[in-house]
């Protein structure tokens, strides 16, 4: 079955969307094999690329060195999404496959202005997502916080929207209390999770009625920021998956690991999506 999943917030910087989506597509390629295309409606300068790329070849990827994207990339794709004929080569063609191509990313270049781009993503969006549709099982989508078009269209499309909350009681409030359309279809996440704040998880569910099994962490770990901040997210799971109980990072990767299950076992059934 083909998914599309937005990961969002309702507040900048706070829950960690771009790294929580990051660290979610991983887990499932190295572990579960399923194929996932990943993309984002906006600019930004920690995107994407930042965090699963470093500047040269550690993953076997050729890559220049700067930060344009010509002949590949979400623009590229969607420029000709209507003069190609083999939808699914451009789409292979337009993205660099990442952990045995169980992972597609497609860059942006920093040459389109955002304005210019976000008109250009909602006009293309559902010729966009029906071009994925034969190449993936699952896209998910990097979606923009601010109100504008293609991201009011990319959450009211999504089969599953996963919202990265963080223990500030004014973020969670603001969610719960506004965007009761999007919270039907929401699996929630907290990023830069601390289990020693007064705004556990325990106490989230219970103030605001979650389900236990719609909701999961990705905790604060130093190592974890270290690696995003270099570039080298794949490499630090990689290493770490298989790590022992008597090991640092356990506990971190048993966290993150049972989130993962938790998202996947949500797409996998979404009877409880109310529309």
């Amino acid at each position: 079955m083909y998914l599309k999943v937005a990961f969002w917030s309702n507040v900048r910087g706070q829950g960690g969307s771009t790294t929580n989506m990051a660290i979610m597509s991983i887990l499932r390629a190295i572990e579960g094999g399923s194929k996932t295309i990943l993309l984002e409606n906006h600019f930004n300068i920690n995107n994407l690329e930042t965090i699963l790329m470093r500047p040269y070849n550690d993953w076997g990827l050729v890559r220049e060195n700067n930060p344009y994207f010509y002949n590949i990339g979400l623009e590229y794709l969607m420029k000709n999404i209507y003069n190609v004929k083999s939808k699914n080569l451009l789409v292979k063609r337009s993205s660099i496959p990442i952990l045995d191509s169980n992972i597609l990313y497609l860059p942006q270049s920093n040459i389109v202005n955002r304005e210019v781009f976000s008109f250009e993503f909602s006009h293309v969006m559902y010729h966009l997502f029906l071009c994925l549709e034969n190449v993936i099982d699952t896209v998910f989508i990097d979606t923009e916080i601010n109100d504008n078009l293609s991201s009011r269209l990319i959450l009211d499309e999504a089969d599953v929207v996963v919202v990265n909350l963080s223990q500030n009681p004014n973020v969670l409030d603001n969610f719960f209390c506004n965007y009761s359309a999007v919270k039907n279809k929401s699996i929630y996440l907290i990023g830069n999770y601390r289990m020693d704040s007064k705004y556990n998880v325990n106490e989230i569910i219970k103030e605001y009625c979650i389900p236990e099994d719609r909701i999961g962490v990705i905790p604060y770990h130093t190592e974890l920021a270290d690696a995003i901040t270099e570039g080298r997210l794949i490499g630090f799971l990689s290493r770490n998956l298989q790590c022992r109980e008597n090991e640092n990072n356990f506990g971190f990767i048993k966290q993150i690991r049972d989130t993962s299950i938790i998202l996947e076992n949500n797409l996998r059934n979404l009877d409880w999506i109310t529309i």
